[in-house]
């Protein structure tokens, strides 16, 4: 079988998956050498669908983890939210510029922006070991990565130390991606690290844009980091209700 070596990381994860709604299981050796990637590629794939809750893992290998219908089948569990974040990763793209300094976070919406970036001249600043992935090999970008300590939860680093490194820099576009948004109280993260570094990316950014799915609006936690009219735009997809978005805009905030 030819091996598929420019196959992007997201797009290999979903293979992955239709083969385990095939068979029962998938291993590291087999994976690697259809891919055309390492075996340590691999687990990493196998660990970030584990933290979703999609996969078990097991030495060599991962079975489809059957403790709940809605992770029976990736396509089935994500196919309407997946177009939904297409949708919002399309729109954000065409904010950025030629030349431009830009942070692309942690968010699965913002992941896939990486796909669809234009050929231009850009310095990409992320903490996201999966926008390194994806990036890293694309010659017209310079890539920068934070430093820190690997957190599962958010697919990269997140401490201190990540957020010393990214309020160093002055951005022209920043794309910060969240679980929660709401009209009247803003957005807001549930862990202390992340809501630091967003509000202090906010500060140091010419542009700043919110990607977030129909989902997440209506939610609230624990920290704070940005009211709504703080983002130069909140990008989001057609499924969003007019109810939803007549409160954003009259708190001052603008949506696409």
């Amino acid at each position: 079988m030819k091996k598929e070596n420019e196959l992007a990381g997201l797009e290999r994860r979903e293979k992955i998956l239709e083969l385990l709604n095939e068979t029962p299981q998938v291993f590291v050796k087999e994976l690697s050498e259809r891919f055309g990637v390492s075996d340590m590629t691999i687990r990493r794939d196998f660990h970030m669908l584990e933290e979703q809750g999609i996969v078990n893992v097991f030495y060599g290998g991962a079975s489809l983890r059957n403790t709940h219908p809605a992770f029976k089948c990736f396509e089935m569990r994500q196919e309407v939210l997946y177009q939904c974040k297409v949708e919002i990763a399309k729109k954000a793209v065409s904010h950025i510029r030629e030349g431009d300094v830009i942070y692309l976070d942690t968010s699965t919406t913002v992941l896939l922006m990486c796909r669809f970036l234009p050929d231009l001249h850009l310095t990409v600043i992320t903490n996201s070991f999966s926008v390194m992935e994806e990036l890293y090999q694309r010659r017209n970008i310079a890539l920068r990565m934070a430093p820190g300590i690997y957190v599962p939860e958010y697919g990269g680093s997140m401490e201190t130390a990540t957020v010393e490194y990214l309020t160093r820099y002055h951005y022209d576009a920043i794309f910060l991606g969240g679980h929660a948004i709401d009209p009247a109280f803003g957005a807001s993260s549930g862990g202390e690290v992340e809501g630091i570094l967003k509000s202090n990316l906010i500060k140091n950014s010419d542009r700043v844009y919110f990607l977030a799915d129909h989902t997440k609006f209506g939610r609230r936690e624990l920290l704070k980091f940005a009211d709504v009219k703080d983002f130069d735009a909140i990008i989001t997809d057609s499924d969003v209700d007019i109810d939803t978005r007549n409160k954003v805009l009259q708190s001052g905030g603008k949506m696409e």
